[in-house]
């Protein structure tokens, strides 16, 4: 009787689990869509020949957020992975503290900053449509309270893939701002 009821509560809350995953997924496709739009959008407001002017001293170009943020997810760091001993999705609210505090600067790591080419606006459009395909692609098709063991994030150390996917979609919105401010100021606003 008791290995019953102990196999019925444990199905019960397999079917919670499982039920509150699929409703994060369908969240996390939804955020990844009007993300990336938005992104898009701040993107295509520039000309080809502002998309490489820099707006102000100490301002990079929009093409170079736009690399930035390409280097920045350029992919999970998921080839190696294990069971999650915590929540899977307990360092999100550090991380959107830290990328959503549009009063904070914050200074790139060398691997992610940008180069001092000019971009093809777009060329780098079409290569964000398809990260945001790919995100929504890993999504629907991994297990996402995976913890990635292929890269620490300085300070946090290791995220699941939810995580991962989290950072990627503040970084973006803290770019998006940012790039934003920078047509404000080459338009004179």
């Amino acid at each position: 009787m008791a290995s019953t009821l102990s196999h019925k509560i444990n199905k019960e809350m397999e079917t919670t689990i499982t039920a509150n995953l699929r409703e994060q997924r369908a969240a996390l496709q939804t955020e990844i869509g009007t993300t990336f739009q938005a992104w898009i959008d701040a993107l295509s407001a520039f000309s080809q020949d502002q998309f490489n002017r820099v707006p102000f001293e100490g301002s990079w170009t929009p093409g170079q957020v736009a690399e930035h943020i390409l280097k920045s997810v350029s992919g999970l760091p998921d080839r190696r992975t294990e069971r999650t001993q915590r929540p899977y999705d307990e360092k999100v609210a550090p991380l959107a503290e830290i990328f959503l505090d549009f009063t904070t600067k914050l200074q790139s790591p060398d691997f992610v900053r940008p180069g001092r080419f000019p971009q093809d606006k777009m060329e780098v459009l079409e290569i964000f449509r398809r990260k945001k395909t790919r995100l929504e692609q890993i999504v629907v098709s991994t297990d996402l309270t995976l913890t990635c063991l292929d890269m620490e994030l300085p300070t946090l150390g290791m995220l699941t893939r939810y995580e991962w996917i989290k950072f990627f979609l503040f970084h973006i919105r803290r770019h998006t701002w940012q790039l934003t401010n920078i047509l404000a100021a080459m338009n004179g606003k």
